[in-house]
């Protein structure tokens, strides 16, 4: 009996099937394919594309642990957010923003804020006195292909200032620090990891001005394996317990962001 007992336990535990945590169903994240870092690193081979660092590849890792489920990794195109919901093709989505999807935003459900990340005009010195739109009239102002800035908007279509894209953020730096156009709209994490990166990015200075403040959230597809209380819930303990802080830290700090109060 003892050996019949032992034998079935041996069976139980090589059982991919068995419950437990190493046996739970894996919780599949999505990311964009255009991530750059600090937000995100992507190694590409072919065209596949791998999550490889960066502060999605943390936060999901700590969510994913806090949850007690395994983690899979999706890319998703930028423009493909709502055609993989509908195909279900991932549970959870973190680094988005209700405001970015529109109305797409109501086929999701949204964890609490884990952040704010605030777009402010960048450059060299005297930037920082700039506190008003008027300041950037007649000047050049570095922005990223595709983004939209309803705060520049007028200046930018009554030819006061000049619109310059870069195909990404990081070509917008690099832009910048060329002195290729005067300001340049950026995120505050992005220029936190350029001063952290970049020698010559402590020269670099951000404007009292305010482009975008923008509410960083968690989405959950309708589909997801996890529900949405659960989901919820593991955010705000990841706030309390300071780790999101600790995450945000590793690239460059969380100075300049406001990390939300659980």
């Amino acid at each position: 009996m003892r050996a019949t007992l032992l034998l079935a336990l041996g069976i139980l535990s090589a059982n991919p099937c068995a419950s437990g945590p190493m046996a739970a169903r894996p919780l599949r994240f999505a990311f964009l394919e255009t991530l750059e870092m600090p937000l995100g690193e992507i190694q590409r081979d072919g065209s596949s594309a791998q999550l490889t660092g960066g502060i999605d590849k943390d936060l999901n890792a700590a969510l994913a642990h806090e949850l007690g489920r395994p983690l899979v990794e999706v890319p998703i195109p930028r423009r493909r957010v709502t055609d993989n919901t509908a195909s279900a093709s991932f549970d959870v989505m973190c680094l988005m923003s209700p405001s970015w999807l529109g109305q797409d935003a109501l086929m999701f459900d949204w964890t609490p804020e884990i952040m704010t990340i605030t777009e402010r005009v960048v450059g060299f010195a005297g930037t920082r006195g700039i506190g008003e739109l008027n300041a950037l009239k007649g000047k050049t102002i570095g922005t990223v292909n595709g983004y939209q800035y309803p705060v520049l908007e007028t200046l930018f279509s009554s030819r006061q200032a000049t619109r310059d894209d870069a195909p990404s953020e990081q070509h917008a730096l690099m832009k910048q620090l060329a002195r290729r156009v005067d300001v340049t709209v950026m995120r505050d994490i992005d220029l936190d990891y350029a001063a952290a990166s970049h020698p010559e990015a402590h020269q670099l200075e951000a404007s009292r001005l305010v482009i975008t403040a923008t509410s960083i959230r968690c989405l959950r597809s309708p589909n997801a394996s996890v529900g949405a209380d659960e989901l919820s819930a593991s955010v705000t303990r990841l706030l309390r317990s300071g780790k999101i802080r600790a995450i945000l830290a590793r690239y460059g700090g969380a100075h300049g962001k406001t990390i939300a109060s659980p």
